[in-house]
């Protein structure tokens, strides 16, 4: 099986050769699979994290289309339809709240010594 991941800002072509990756809240991604059996089933255990839609012909190319809905860590596993385990990633679902606290300045001041 071979799996590539596509978002809005970049790709991983060889995704089936690591373990997880972060995706932001609010972020929508597609996993394309490619040499799959026949009968493949995606999904993350109803985690409400993901919302996951799933589409295409497995004798060619399968596209597993993500929306990240809430902050969490979820495992999106990948099997067959005798519920054999092909490939599970570990996704973080990530708000950028750390970086958007919209911090001010006043004026600058002059110290003396």
């Amino acid at each position: 099986m071979k799996a590539l991941l596509v978002t809005p800002n970049y790709q991983i072509p060889d995704l089936e050769e690591i373990s997880g990756f972060s995706a932001r809240n609010g972020e929508q991604f597609s996993i394309v699979l490619s040499s799959v059996p026949d009968g493949v089933d995606v999904f993350s255990n109803n985690d409400p994290s993901l919302a996951i839609t799933f589409s295409g012909d497995p004798t060619d190319a399968v596209t597993v289309s993500v929306k990240a809905n809430a902050e969490g860590t979820t495992k999106v596993q990948v099997r067959t339809k005798d519920d054999v385990l092909l490939k599970a990633w570990i996704v973080k679902v990530f708000t950028e709240q750390a970086t958007s606290l919209n911090g001010t300045f006043g004026e600058p001041r002059t110290r003396t010594a």
